[in-house]
């Protein structure tokens, strides 16, 4: 049997994960979401694709920044 874990305090064990290395989520930030609103607001039709070249940010980013933090939906009136 490993006793790695019978020597450790449980008191004293952290269960929250520690910081790792790498690159950031840098494509949510306020200046991005401030650019798709602009581009929306220019021409309420512009696709998702279009905006993700115009930024240069991937498209689940910008659906990600219009859905969940800009919090636009898509409205269909016949």
């Amino acid at each position: 049997m490993d006793t790695a874990f019978r020597e450790e305090n449980p008191s004293e064990s952290t269960i929250h994960d520690q910081a790792r290395t790498g690159r950031p989520l840098s494509a949510s930030d306020s200046k991005h979401q401030s650019r798709v609103d602009e581009l929306i607001r220019e021409n309420r039709r512009v696709k998702q694709i279009a905006i993700s070249i115009e930024i240069g940010i991937s498209q689940e980013r910008v659906h990600h920044i219009i859905t969940n933090l800009l919090g636009y939906r898509k409205v269909s009136v016949r």
